[in-house]
């Protein structure tokens, strides 16, 4: 008895690893992308600026 919940367990746990590494890479996606809109948009600002100046 004791045997097959300490694999059920380490099974659950096995799942859960995976989805939090999702969710982490996920995370991690979105936090670039964002950091990608935001300088890029820093950078057409600047352009734009010298553009009418």
């Amino acid at each position: 008895m004791e045997k097959e919940q300490i694999q059920m367990y380490k099974k659950g746990r096995k799942k859960n690893d995976v989805i939090s590494n999702l969710l982490f890479v996920i995370k991690a996606d979105i936090c670039l992308y964002v950091y990608i809109l935001l300088t890029n948009e820093d950078y057409i600002l600047q352009y734009n600026m010298y553009l009418y100046s």
